[in-house]
């Protein structure tokens, strides 16, 4: 009875010792079976149990297992060992792998940017190299025209000049192409060294040649475009460098000083304080680019300007002879030798149809003398005064007064004195000696000393005449008439001005058709003076409005020319590269 209920008690757990004796029994089996077929296969890796498997392996005691069991477990534990070991693996080679492949791709984006880069670079080398060739076909063909024109044979230096133009134009297209590629080149890449280089060096050149052409704004532009990429400042301080002077003067021990030309919002020029620079000689002097005004000074010696332009990094040497005081008659000016610019800058069309004038470029002259003003009544009536009565009659100023210009009559009177009438066809002012003459409808500048006016109503002719008597008489021995380059560079000085004060004239500056209301009852001549912000460099007076001037023509041999405008015509013809080509024997 004990025993029965034992077994009662005790029976699921006999039941269970049961169950596992079963399940162990089923898991020995298969594992044989297993051992057996991987020992048939030669031990294949593909026979081995999988981790699902192995696991069923726990309830089996290894001890009772026999060898090739053991054997084909430690097996199919050891592959899957291997297989958790290369799965962990693969896993920590992933990002490493996907790193691999992300440098991989970006080397290739590199190598294809490197590669466009390059294109874009050889594709405006190329077109540098063009350029470069046709560099130097231009200067040549400027240099050619430049030539000819200084030779007075304005068609040949028309012809050159037109050919240098062309050239010019496939100069500039050829450089915009390269600096486009340039550009897209460092578009890919914005801080490409070597492009950075390229793009500086590249509008340097540019600006170079907008200097040569005297396009100041458009140098100004691509100088600042250039320093956008020059990285060490280089180009910045080539354009900026200083000019060498070396000064001399005969006799030697002038001293000498230096004013530079500043110029207004305006365009007006003017000098700022001069700066001592010693005696001369005066050895490598270095100056900034600029215009500027030497100042020489000798006891005994009378003074000398010497108006002087300077490039980047030139090396000039200034030679100016200083005359003793009794070599300069009165009322005139020593311009010693030198050099300047001539011409006009305007485009072609208007510099050949109004101005007459070659393009811009520079010249030298030798020494020589000049007025300081306009030849004035009180000087005209002297020499007048002078000539038997034949000839002073043929040299009377007169020419007959119209609704669209200005009479001039100048008439003997009572006891040899003279009587000026400036007149139109609606109007008459006349004065004779010692009298004021009155522009009765002007508003301002109405009385005037008619003797200081400046003759008009002469012919070429007539101031031949006038420049032989001075001769003669020996007031100015050697008197003639200025070239046409001795006049602009006494008005000009040395640089690319407009006008004698600078790039603008306003109608108060000197006597135009507007400064007193551009209507003819208020036009006529001013006292020689009277208008001293047009004065030049060099001190002459006029050379901007009031009466043209007669000179011979620097244009074509033969001919005569009227410069520096007058109190009937507009700004435009008061210009200092302005001639007019007329007969010499028109009034």
């Amino acid at each position: 009875e004990i025993a029965h209920e034992a077994l009662i008690d005790g029976w699921g757990t006999l039941r269970r010792w049961l169950e596992r004796a079963h399940e162990t029994r089923a898991i020995r089996e298969r594992l044989e079976a297993a051992a057996r077929e991987w020992n048939r296969l030669a031990r294949d890796d593909d026979a081995l149990w999988n981790a699902e498997q192995l696991a069923d392996v726990v309830l089996l005691d290894p001890e009772s297992l026999e060898p090739e069991h053991r054997a084909f477990l430690a097996a199919s534990r050891a592959r899957r060992r291997r297989r958790v070991l290369t799965r962990v693996a693969l896993l920590a080679a992933a990002p490493l792998c996907a790193l691999l492949v992300l440098i991989g791709l970006r080397l290739q984006l590199q190598r294809d940017l490197a590669r466009r880069v390059d294109d874009h670079v050889a594709r405006a080398s190329a077109f540098e190299q063009q350029a470069q060739r046709l560099r130097g076909d231009v200067e040549r063909a400027r240099h050619g025209a430049f030539a000819e024109f200084d030779l007075m044979e304005p068609e040949r230096g028309e012809a050159l000049w037109d050919e240098a133009s062309a050239l010019s134009r496939a100069l500039d297209e050829t450089l915009r192409e390269s600096g486009k590629a340039l550009e897209a080149a460092l578009s890919l890449d914005s801080q490409h060294p070597v492009v950075r280089e390229l793009l500086a060096e590249h509008y340097y050149a540019r600006a170079e040649l907008a200097d040569a052409r005297h396009d100041e704004a458009e140098a100004r532009a691509l100088v600042e475009r250039s320093e956008l990429y020059d990285r060490d400042g280089a180009r910045a301080r080539r354009w900026r460098a200083p000019a060498t002077v070396t000064i001399t003067s005969d006799p030697p021990g002038a001293a000498v000083t230096l004013a530079a030309y500043e110029t207004d919002e305006f365009g007006r020029m003017s000098l700022a304080p001069p700066r001592a620079l010693g005696t001369t000689p005066i050895e490598s002097l270095e100056i900034y680019p600029g215009s500027f005004v030497l100042m020489f000074r000798a006891r005994g010696r009378v003074e000398v300007r010497h108006a002087l332009a300077l490039t980047r990094g030139e090396t000039r040497t200034i030679e100016t002879r200083v005359p003793a005081e009794g070599e300069v008659p009165e009322g005139f000016v020593f311009i010693p030798r030198g050099r300047f610019l001539t011409g006009s800058s305007s485009d072609d069309d208007l510099r050949r149809a109004f101005f007459a004038a070659a393009p811009l470029h520079p010249v030298e002259t030798p020494a020589y003398l000049i007025a300081r003003h306009e030849t004035t009544y009180a000087e005209w009536i002297e020499f007048l005064d002078e000539l038997s009565p034949q000839e002073r009659e043929l040299r009377i100023p007169q020419v007959e007064g119209s609704s669209f210009n200005k009479g001039v009559n100048l008439t003997p009177a009572a006891r040899g004195e003279w009587r000026l009438v400036l007149s139109s066809t609606s109007q008459a002012n006349a004065a004779s000696k010692g009298e004021d003459f009155e522009y009765t409808a002007r508003e301002y500048m109405r009385a005037q000393d008619w003797s200081a006016f400046p003759v008009s109503g002469v012919s070429y002719e007539d101031a031949v005449a006038y420049a032989a008597w001075l001769d003669r008489v020996g007031k100015v021995p050697g008197a003639r008439l200025c070239s046409g380059l001795e006049w602009e560079r006494a008005g000009r000085g040395a640089d690319a001005r407009r006008y004698p004060h600078g790039d603008r004239l306003d109608p108060d500056d000197g006597n135009i058709d507007e400064t007193y209301g551009k209507r003819l009852a208020t036009m006529g001549p001013d006292e020689v003076g009277l208008h001293p912000r047009v004065q030049s460099p060099y001190g002459l007076e006029d050379m901007a409005g009031n009466v043209w001037e007669w000179t011979t023509s620097s244009r074509r041999r033969g001919e005569v020319a009227v410069r520096g405008g007058g109190f009937f015509h507009d700004r435009l013809a008061a210009r200092l590269a302005n001639l007019t080509i007329l007969d010499p024997q028109l009034r």
